[in-house]
């Protein structure tokens, strides 16, 4: 099964008519959901070798993992994305950061780049929510890119057991903690560390892209009356989802090491 425009527009919670703004829609947020200093601070104590660690990642959005990779770690990324704006984006990232030659970037499906297997010694999915399902399908995807031995980075997180069952798009596999931590082992992968995100700083972060996203959808519906609806629905799901986070999910980072 490969992923089209159509789902992208659901990946960002976007209607599909608003997918050729979304550019525009996202302009001032670079990072988009994740968390890169971590990634960064998860990887150092690993010591990866510069002149043969391989890195990807899926769904790399605008580049805001790989870049401070390849900056700080001096490492080579590969990163993905659908979305061809943001690919674009991402090398103009890398230019400017003076590490164009330790990343590249290309418009690639990740089911079906994933499925044609792979030996990177590192994989990382940093905040793209269910496209590949559950845990343990997200995994049972992900390992087919790593070798033996290597590492796999999940940038993503779970929901208290209060939860309620009626929860925004996206969140439908989401499982407590236990469960989580369940599903991401399932298949013999060891988890190396956690770091668990304050809400405090989530609260923050998502405040500030809320806000950015509310000024750009407000000059473009003065600029396209005809957008008005649906670009006042995507802001208001973006607050129903981050409130949503912050009182029902906890924001999460793992480091696991593949198994055989």
């Amino acid at each position: 099964m490969t992923l089209g425009q159509d789902d992208v527009a659901e990946a960002f919670g976007v209607a599909p008519e608003l997918l050729p703004h979304l550019p525009e829609l996202l302009a001032d947020i670079w990072i988009l959901g994740s968390w890169p200093d971590r990634i960064v601070d998860l990887l150092r104590p690993l010591e990866l070798e510069p002149e043969t660690t391989r890195v990807l990642e899926v769904g790399c959005g605008k580049g805001a993992v790989c870049v401070p990779i390849a900056q700080r770690l001096d490492l080579s990324v590969h990163g993905i994305d659908l979305f061809a704006p943001f690919i674009e984006e991402a090398k103009a990232k890398a230019r400017e950061a003076g590490v164009a030659e330790r990343c590249r970037f290309e418009v690639a499906d990740m089911r079906a780049f994933i499925g044609e297997g792979a030996d990177y010694d590192l994989a990382i999915l940093a905040a793209t929510g269910a496209v590949m399902g559950s845990y343990k399908d997200t995994i049972g995807w992900l390992r087919k890119a790593v070798r033996p031995g290597g590492y796999m980075i999940i940038d993503d997180g779970y929901v208290l057991e209060t939860c309620p069952a009626d929860r925004p798009p996206g969140y439908e596999y989401c499982q407590d903690r236990a469960e989580t931590i369940r599903e991401l082992t399932l298949h013999g992968d060891a988890i190396e560390r956690e770091i668990i995100v304050p809400t405090g700083e989530l609260h923050a972060y998502n405040s500030a892209n809320t806000e950015c996203i509310r000024r750009r959808a407000e000059g473009l519906a003065r600029r396209f009356p005809v957008l008005r609806e649906q670009l006042t629905a995507y802001v208001r799901s973006e607050e129903e989802e981050c409130r949503f986070m912050e009182e029902h999910t906890v924001a999460a980072i793992w480091l696991l090491r593949r198994g055989a």
